[in-house]
């Protein structure tokens, strides 16, 4: 019997990274038993390492990217019997956790839901939703589900039903925010700890210096937040009428984008976000070399080393 489990689906095709262990012991460590699933083969030392650290380790094709991981971790859970009290799901499209001091599960453990996420995708403007796919939901890289929504028949419908595809795109509506809008359908009690409004109240608490360093590191894809973003730089937070500039551009360029991936430093250090993206698109390459910059300066501390040495490493840099 296990009463907390962490469904952990890893992809590794060039050997394990030292974080992955790291944060099978963290898992371990916060009473989680590891249920690791790798979506390839690995080899004898990264297997024998990582069949150290966890309760369970299985090995599968990838087909059906998380979710098809995620479904067959599931399924091994039903052939063992097991029913969790609380089930973590995550993957290793994030670092976690990049500070000694996470709370992130605790926290989730004490949220009133059955079904918590971290971060809730609301479109631009809370806009009324006009197409299905359109409609608010919990990212898949990192939820709960207790014991409740665990024998839901939401729940267990649908993984008992989810059909897996090797399209990316498709993956993401039929797995990501499918699964979400079942759960919401369902009324299955559900709460992310980093909704948007918990990063819009930071920033309208943030004095001049606290929002000139914001600034400093935003990232700005779109080259007319960018123009901004340098003028009110240049021009500092002299007045009312520039620091009132600064937030609604920060606002602006994090509506448009994800916020841990376009203010990646407020998130780490004022909303304590406990992951960085290993996502290769443009907003969070430039967010990573933006954390690094801000670790070398002094502007942003207590990062674990080795996942700062992994960032460091990487190519896409």
């Amino acid at each position: 019997y296990q009463r907390n489990v962490a469904l952990f689906l890893i992809y590794q095709p060039n050997g394990i990274e030292p974080s992955i262990l790291r944060t099978c012991d963290h898992l371990a460590g916060k009473g989680y038993a590891p249920l690791v699933i790798s979506n390839t083969p690995l080899s004898k030392t990264d297997r024998t390492e990582l069949k150290n650290r966890c309760w369970v380790f299985a090995e599968r094709p990838n087909i059906g990217y998380d979710f098809g991981g995620y479904r067959d971790g599931l399924w091994l859970l039903g052939k063992m019997g097991v029913v969790p009290d609380n089930l973590l799901v995550l993957n290793d499209s994030v670092w976690f956790p990049i500070f000694e001091d996470s709370g992130l599960i605790p926290d989730m453990e004490l949220a009133h839901a059955d079904f918590v996420g971290t971060q809730h995708f609301v479109r631009p403007g809370n806009a009324k939703p006009r197409r299905k796919w359109s409609r608010p939901f919990f990212a898949s890289y990192c939820f709960m589900i207790k014991k409740n929504a665990f024998l839901s028949d939401a729940f267990q419908d649908f993984w008992r039903s989810y059909r897996l595809t090797s399209n990316k795109h498709t993956t993401l509506y039929r797995g990501e925010r499918n699964f979400s809008y079942v759960m919401f359908d369902a009324a299955i009690p559900s709460i992310a700890l980093y909704p948007r409004e918990r990063f819009d109240t930071v920033i309208n608490s943030m004095d001049a210096a606290e929002l000139s360093t914001a600034i400093k590191y935003l990232v700005c894809i779109n080259p007319k937040h960018e123009q901004s973003r340098k003028a009110l730089i240049a021009e500092g937070m002299r007045d009312e009428a520039c620091i009132k500039a600064a937030r609604e551009l920060i606002h602006a360029a994090t509506e448009s984008k994800n916020f841990i991936g376009s203010s990646p430093i407020v998130s780490i250090e004022r909303l304590r976000f406990p992951m960085i993206k290993k996502n290769n698109e443009m907003l969070y390459k430039r967010a990573r070399s933006n954390i690094i910059q801000a670790c070398d300066i002094g502007d942003l501390t207590g990062l674990d080393p080795q996942i700062l040495g992994e960032m460091r490493s990487r190519s896409d840099l």
